[in-house]
Order: structure tokens, then C-alpha cells, then sequence
């Protein structure tokens, strides 16, 4: 009897013991569950995909190469992943940021080359690998565009900073990208003037006008690095002509716009505000200094009865034209608006 009391008691303890087992185990499966769909959410809204095809030499797919994602900035996450025999590869659940990724295998390499991951969206890199030199990686597309606005930001941030170095470095990157972009040349040639490299900021200068040979600024930029170094007669001649090609812009830009507000007028004319509006705006971007192009702007927008920016235009054209032809009926479209 006591025998089978105990063992009643042992089974009932047993019983008790498993029911709070089942119960702890269904908390924690109801834990992880919660867990993954909260990890689940995050990795959907705060990270992306990359993917892509690696060829050797022969243009053929290239398998086991080993690619290496790594966080440029303040971002020292890395990631490596290798190719398949189909030569295709893919990283998964990449957190948003701007990345440096690179491929090799076997004595063979590829050129790092810099992108941007957001949220919930993937970026194609293909990359060929050749023994010996530095070969293309290409990015398609939105994903390229917004990888060099990224890091030409970050550069131009590094060099408000006085971080020369940094932005050296990031500007490069951009050329990477688009090798042809003037701004990025340009921002790289003035960070090795603030860091002394004057024989690199003067390739650098002479690149730019190589890509484009009517940018005033990169003459300019060749003419403070003459003078810097005591090279007068140079210094005279490419400032001459940066001064040629900037008078030659003013009076391309004035005849431009000139030619814009006569548009807009017609289309005044006939009642068109909206189109004569967009004419009287393109006309002030080929030159802000076109004061007839903001008077005619501000009657436009009185048609429209946008009075504040009314307002706004005629303010800048007696700035520009105190007497001009538009001067005393400015003064007094202003005196109406005002209450």
C-alpha cells in the first residue's frame, strides 16, 4: 500500500513536473516566435540584397571566387560570400549602408568598386577577374546613380570637415563610378591643393579640361597652383583664358535667357501662365542676374495669385534694375500687394 501510495505520488509529481515542461517549453517556443517575426520585420525594413555574376578572363562564369562587402565610413561591417559553379552569387540581409565590394580567387582580381544598399531592395554587381591588372565591376542603372550621389556627399561632408585625406579618398571612389564627372575631378583636385599634393591636384585639373575644355574653374585652379609655385608665365596664360570662357559663359547664359523670356512673354500673351511661368524660370536658370526675366515673373505669379512669391520677384528685380525700364511699375505692383 505505501508502495503504491508512493508511486501515486511520484506519478502525480511527475504529471506536475511535465505539465509545467509543456508549459515553459510552449513560452519559449512562443518567444522565439515572436523573436523571429520581430528579427524577420527588422531584417525586411532596415536591410538589403546584393547579388551577382563573377567572369574570369575568357568571359566565362567563375566559380568559388570569394567576394568581400565591406562598410566604408563609421560602417566596419564585412561580409564574404563565394560564387557558384554557375559563377552567380548573393548576400542576403546586408544592413543599409554604403559598402566597398571586391571579388579574387587564385591570383586573379577585379577593381573595388563602391555601392549603396537600402531597405528592401537588391543591388545587381557583376565583376570580372583578369590576372595581372585591375578589371571593371559595373553597377546598373538607380543603384549607380545613387552610390556616387552617396559618396560624393560623404566627400564633400569630409572636406567641410577638413578631413582632406578622407575626402581623397571618397572622391576617388566617385571617379570610380564615373570616371567622366566634373564635379567629383574637381572636388578631388582641390583636396590635394589643401593637402599640398600640387603636382596631383595639377593632373587632376588638366583631366577636367581634357573631359570638358570650357570649365573656367579647373583654369583657375591651374592658375592658383602656377602661381603657388612661382610659375608666372603660365599662371597669366590659363587664367586668361579661364577669364575668356567665363565672360564667354555670361554672354552665352544673358542672350539664353533672353531669348527665354521672349517665350514666356508669348505665352503671357496668350493666356498660358503656366507655360510662360516655366519660361520666365528657365530664363533666371541660364542667368539669376536677368532682372526682366523676374519682373515678368512676379506678373505671372500675381496672374496666378501666388502674391508672396509676386512679391519675392520684384524685390529681386529692383535690387537688380533700382531705374530700369520696370522700375516705378515694380514699386507699385509691391505697394498693392502689401496690406
Amino acid at each position: 500500500m505505501f508502495k503504491i501510495e508512493n508511486h501515486r505520488f511520484l506519478d502525480f509529481g511527475c504529471r506536475r513536473s511535465f505539465l509545467h515542461l509543456r508549459y515553459a517549453l510552449n513560452l519559449i517556443t512562443t518567444l522565439l516566435i515572436l523573436v523571429n517575426s520581430v528579427a524577420t520585420h527588422l531584417h525586411a525594413q532596415e536591410t538589403g540584397i546584393i547579388r551577382g555574376t563573377v567572369i574570369d578572363q575568357n568571359n566565362l562564369a567563375a566559380d568559388s571566387a570569394r567576394i568581400t562587402v565591406s562598410g566604408l565610413g563609421s560602417n566596419a561591417e564585412q561580409f564574404e560570400v563565394e560564387t557558384g559553379e554557375d559563377g552567380r552569387y548573393v548576400q542576403e540581409t546586408i544592413p543599409v549602408g554604403t559598402y566597398a565590394i571586391m571579388v579574387d580567387k587564385e591570383g586573379m582580381s577585379g577593381e573595388s568598386f563602391v555601392i549603396r544598399v537600402h531597405e528592401g531592395r537588391t543591388v545587381n554587381v557583376n565583376l570580372k577577374l583578369e590576372p595581372g591588372r585591375r578589371m571593371s565591376t559595373w553597377v546598373t542603372g538607380l543603384a549607380a546613380r545613387e552610390a556616387l550621389s552617396s559618396v560624393f556627399a560623404a566627400g564633400v561632408e569630409a572636406s567641410r570637415s577638413r578631413d582632406f585625406e578622407e575626402a581623397i579618398d571618397l572622391f576617388h571612389r566617385t571617379i570610380e563610378l564615373n570616371p567622366n564627372c566634373i564635379e567629383c575631378n574637381f572636388n578631388l583636385a582641390v583636396a590635394y591643393v589643401e593637402v599640398g599634393q600640387l603636382a596631383d591636384a595639377e593632373a587632376r585639373f588638366k583631366q577636367i579640361i581634357e573631359i570638358r575644355p570650357d570649365y573656367p574653374a579647373a583654369y583657375y585652379g591651374l592658375s592658383d597652383i602656377y602661381i603657388r609655385q612661382n610659375r608666372r608665365e603660365e599662371a597669366i596664360r590659363v587664367r586668361g583664358e579661364a577669364n575668356r570662357l567665363a565672360l564667354e559663359r555670361i554672354s552665352t547664359g544673358r542672350a539664353q535667357a533672353a531669348d527665354a523670356t521672349e517665350r514666356g512673354l508669348t505665352f503671357l500673351n496668350a493666356g498660358n501662365v503656366a507655360d510662360a511661368q516655366r519660361r520666365f524660370r528657365e530664363a533666371l536658370n541660364r542667368d539669376i542676374n536677368y532682372a526682366p526675366a523676374h519682373y515678368w515673373l512676379g506678373i505671372s505669379l500675381l496672374q496666378s495669385d501666388s502674391r508672396s512669391e509676386a512679391a519675392d520677384s520684384f524685390n529681386k528685380y529692383l535690387q537688380l534694375e533700382v531705374n530700369g525700364d520696370f522700375s516705378n511699375e515694380a514699386r507699385e505692383h509691391l505697394a498693392s500687394i502689401r496690406p
